[in-house]
């Protein structure tokens, strides 16, 4: 019996032995770890029974996350959370105390972002947690009473705001999300807390024949306004993805919902994305790379930064054709400004003038001869405007586009000056624009 229990014993480990030597030397490395995802859940005013799935689905379909569901999270720790780098709200606790996660879970969630890790804040969960003041900075803006509404679900456009952060960079400049819900009327964190990547048009008149406020009416104000879509937080060392986007199981399955909402996870999770782009979202533009810019030059195709003039005031000067004063702060840039001011009142024909002082600016020569886009000047000292025209237009995307052309004095007397690109205000400047009727949408070739 000995005997044959070692002969066993040897042709067992002889076995094991020719398994590892007919391993190949070259064998491919193993696959990267997926991104492990901890969709929590459980509570909602909405139907977090039927879009949990399919978020799950609109994740692991990619091949990159491995994802978890947790439908109970009170009483949850920072072991609960140790094994995962991104969390996925689908929760509102609908304003009952008794659904509040408690004070540990809520202190091991905020630890869990601040060290570095991702949240993805997923539409209606921006509703939860009315007065907890950390959770409201970390995602921006809040659906709270008085602050949150909405016209009847309806088809409308996305329109991408930052096309070169992660999650939108080579997505189409528009597209559309089918029968959803436009959330509009948020209460927001001051400005400079959040970063916007898209919007989408809320139309006023929607309203009149559906609300969601109809025993205590929000204001509406003017015929619509561009409302917030998708945006970003940095909340300590994390990064937090908010999406306004998805209201129930037909909405969280269109490809606008499921590219953004992965593309916006993986970005939570790990600070850059590499999900491909699916062929119907992606922007076809985009896919050729210009040849580079020389030193000295600014690329053609050049945009204003978005939010540089959180000083500016308008103020509208006619009651036919509307003509506005434009009153703008030190340190605001004046082409950020004029472009926001011309996306949120809807110029689409429109001339300014304008006067004040800067400190700093970068103008264009256009260099025709040799079609290198434009020869930087700098200015970095004050200045006086001397002169400064421009017009405004939409382009063929739909996006607001500043032409502005001027000089400026300096100290001795000299001027500088071209085609304006940056203008930050030393003081104070004023623009006058004169919104022009009709015309044919022109687009600037600088």
């Amino acid at each position: 019996m000995k005997r044959g229990l070692t002969a066993i014993a040897l042709l067992i480990c002889a076995t094991q032995g020719v398994g590892h030597a007919q391993q190949p030397a070259n064998a491919p490395p193993a696959a990267p770890p997926k991104i492990a995802v901890l969709i929590v859940t459980g509570q909602n005013g909405h139907n977090w029974r039927g879009t949990t799935p399919l978020l799950r689905k609109a994740l692991e379909d990619t091949g990159k996350f491995e994802v978890r569901v947790m439908e109970e999270f009170r009483g949850a720790g920072p072991e609960t959370l140790a094994p995962y780098d991104v969390v996925v709200l689908n929760y509102f606790e609908r304003g009952r105390p008794e659904l509040r996660w408690g004070d540990r879970a809520n202190a091991a969630f905020l630890d869990f972002v601040r060290s570095g890790k991702g949240v993805v804040v997923y539409h209606f969960s921006m509703a939860a947690f009315d007065g907890w003041t950390d959770y409201e900075k970390l995602s921006a803006a809040n659906w709270r009473p008085n602050n949150g509404h909405h016209s009847a679900p309806h088809t409308y456009t996305v329109d991408v705001k930052d096309q070169e952060h992660p999650i939108t960079k080579g997505l189409k400049l528009s597209f559309p999300q089918q029968n959803d819900e436009l959330y509009a009327n948020l209460r927001w964190q001051p400005a400079g807390s959040y970063h916007v990547l898209a919007t989408a048009y809320d139309d006023h008149a929607l309203y009149q024949a559906s609300r969601t406020d109809s025993r205590a009416p929000q204001p509406l104000e003017g015929a619509g306004a561009n409302e917030p879509m998708l945006w970003t937080v940095d909340y300590g060392k994390g990064r937090v993805f908010v999406t306004a986007l998805g209201h129930d199981v037909e909405q969280v399955q269109t490809p606008a919902f499921t590219t953004t909402f992965a593309r916006g996870a993986e970005w939570a999770a790990t600070g850059k994305v590499t999900l491909p782009i699916p062929p119907a979202m992606a922007n076809a533009t985009a896919q050729a790379a210009p040849p580079p810019t020389p030193e000295g030059y600014v690329p053609r195709g050049t945009r204003p930064g978005k939010g540089l003039a959180p000083g500016m005031k308008v103020t509208d000067l006619g009651k036919g054709a509307r003509t506005y004063r434009i009153n703008l702060a030190k340190g605001d840039e004046i082409l950020s400004g004029l472009t926001e001011f011309a996306e949120k009142y809807h110029i689409r024909n429109g001339h300014f003038t304008a006067l004040g002082a800067i400190n700093k600016g970068l103008f264009g020569w256009s260099d025709v001869e040799r079609g290198l886009g434009q020869k930087k000047i700098e200015l970095n000292q004050e200045a006086e405007i001397v002169s400064l025209m421009g017009g405004i237009s939409v382009d063929n995307q739909g996006r607001s586009n500043v032409h502005a052309h001027g000089t400026v004095a300096l100290s001795d007397g000299s001027v500088r000056g071209g085609h304006w690109w940056e203008a930050h205000v030393s003081i104070i400047a004023e623009v006058f624009v004169t919104e022009e009727e009709g015309g044919a949408e022109t687009t600037s070739k600088e």
